[in-house]
């Protein structure tokens, strides 16, 4: 959750910072463990209203598509694991997802992959063509975030 606050308040202060007059909103899983769950939540949480693009932070929520797809679709795909190794999964909820997933990435406007890897695995195992795919590296905020040792050496 710490991610998708981060990347919200920050593309609303460059938004600011920029000049760009936008409306930017925010749909969020809820916490409650039955609405929260993915599948139900692409009926009843997951509404795009008029939103020229929307982003998805997890790959999970691309299935969404098939019940209503906004205009443009960007998803954040961090990896397939669950692809590779679909005995790892015990939650039904989470096999659901794992099964429409894929198919529903095909159908996906944009995908951001957090590494060359994964966008190799994407090409490789959904045969995603490469344009479609762009490489952005998770980011740090290092206000929150700091090497041990940076800790130890700042001390002295």
């Amino acid at each position: 959750m710490e991610v998708e606050n981060e990347l919200y308040r920050n593309l609303v202060e460059i938004a600011k910072s920029e000049g760009y007059e936008l409306e930017v909103t925010r749909v969020q899983r809820s916490e409650n463990k039955i609405l929260g769950s993915t599948v139900l939540a692409w009926l009843f949480t997951y509404r795009c209203a008029n939103a020229d693009i929307v982003h998805a932070t997890a790959q999970v929520i691309a299935p969404v598509v098939f019940i209503r797809k906004p205009r443009r679709l960007i998803i954040t795909v961090h990896d397939l694991a669950p692809m590779r190794y679909p005995f790892e999964i015990r939650d039904l909820s989470e096999k659901i997802q794992w099964i429409l997933t894929p198919k529903a990435l095909k159908k996906i406007d944009l995908i951001i992959a957090i590494s060359e890897f994964t966008k190799k695995e994407l090409m490789k195992m959904l045969n995603i063509e490469e344009e479609k795919i762009h490489v952005i590296y998770q980011g740090v905020n290092h206000s929150l975030y700091r090497w041990i040792w940076q800790k130890e050496y700042s001390k002295k």
